[in-house]
């Protein structure tokens, strides 16, 4: 019994819904979905669980820009940005202010109140019962973290999703993006988030980068010379060799496990294979 219970409380709470729950949660999030889209309500910068955008387009427009200072021949300072248990640490009454500040309809904003109240599940297996727990709704959460995130680039001049960045090529920009450091923190203090400061990272860029120190909060920012952005390896010089390599080695370990797992090595057979499995990881 105690075993149970201890590999329970290890694995995510996720909720197993009937049907018309899914329904239900399917047709709230297109009303909130489209009413973000037709509004505009929704900054540029945002590319979270956002149609038509995605982790590429969010690396595409920010390392376009860190770029494009850096042929300019300005060292860049490109910080990364890590909550803490960003979905299960969001003030529910902050999130219903700020979908009420949206005009969305009321009765979507009393139907949410009512999805995060008090939900919770348990689990039977061969009659041993577990105690009651928690649940999660991950894609229905992620998009009510939209609109509340949705503010966080407010005030701050060169910020992207949960990165920020610009050129430090004099004194009065470093300023500026120590003031960009600070509201963030404003704004999580605000907000009832938390920053993980042991994780968030500086990334120089470029010739020439002075090495600046910042502070988010009262706590310096540890400084790396390669990091990982967005499950892509990106360095200092903006090399992606690193990236490369690591790609195709995970594509040479599927190709491998095909080759020792299909007997028929008919074209028809192994190009969808290859298609499907290894050439997404050399893509990407």
């Amino acid at each position: 019994m105690s075993t149970f219970n201890k590999l329970l409380y290890y694995n995510r709470p996720v909720s197993l819904t009937s049907v018309p729950g899914k329904i239900m949660v399917k047709v709230i999030l297109g009303v909130i979905e489209k009413h973000l889209r037709d509004s505009a309500v929704t900054g540029h910068s945002q590319h979270r669980f956002m149609r038509g955008k995605s982790c590429l387009t969010n690396l595409i427009s920010f390392y376009d820009k860190a770029t494009h200072l850096v042929d300019q021949g300005k060292p860049v300072d490109a910080f990364l940005f890590y909550f803490i248990k960003a979905f299960d640490t969001v003030s529910h009454t902050i999130l219903l202010d700020k979908m009420s500040s949206i005009q969305l309809d009321k009765s979507i904003i009393w139907w949410v109140n009512n999805w995060l109240t008090g939900q919770t599940q348990r689990v039977i297996v061969h009659g041993v019962t577990s105690g009651w727990r928690p649940i999660t709704r991950l894609n229905f959460r992620a998009m009510l973290f939209n609109v509340v995130i949705n503010d966080l680039d407010a005030e701050v001049d060169c910020t992207l999703n949960t990165k920020l960045g610009g050129a430090l090529d004099s004194l009065k920009s470093r300023e500026a993006l120590q003031r960009d450091l600070d509201r963030l923190e404003s704004w999580a203090i605000t907000n009832h988030m938390k920053f993980n400061k042991s994780k968030c990272r500086i990334l120089h860029l470029g010739q020439g980068s002075l090495g600046y120190t910042h502070k988010l909060g009262v706590e310096r920012l540890e400084s790396s010379p390669t990091e990982r952005d967005l499950d892509v390896w990106v360095d200092g010089k903006l090399n992606m060799s690193q990236q490369c390599v690591l790609a195709a080695k995970r594509a040479n370990h599927v190709l491998g496990c095909i080759k020792h797992s299909i007997a028929r090595r008919l074209r028809e057979v192994i190009v969808p294979l290859y298609s499907a499995m290894v050439r997404p990881h050399l893509e990407y």
